[in-house]
């Protein structure tokens, strides 16, 4: 029987560019906010800030934690030494 671990490593290999495509272009949505360059809808506690640092952790998280471990599954599922 396969951990939910596995289950959730397997759609993230599926989706891994969708996944990656998602956090650049919520980094680039939150650098254009906090620049001034696009205007946010007007919800509470949705801020510039808030927008830049959420994306940047979910890239921090993503490229730092998860895509790291997908690419270490890949390989052993490909040369399981």
């Amino acid at each position: 029987m396969e951990s939910v671990i596995e289950h959730f490593i397997a759609l993230t290999e599926r989706h891994e560019r969708l996944i990656s495509l998602i956090g650049a272009g919520w980094f680039a949505c939150g650098c254009a906010a906090y620049a001034k360059f696009i205007m946010l809808p007007d919800l509470p506690f949705l801020t510039d800030e808030v927008v830049l640092y959420s994306g940047a952790a979910y890239n921090a998280l993503w490229f730092g934690f998860g895509r790291p471990a997908v690419e270490r599954h890949k390989k052993l599922t490909v040369d399981p030494e």
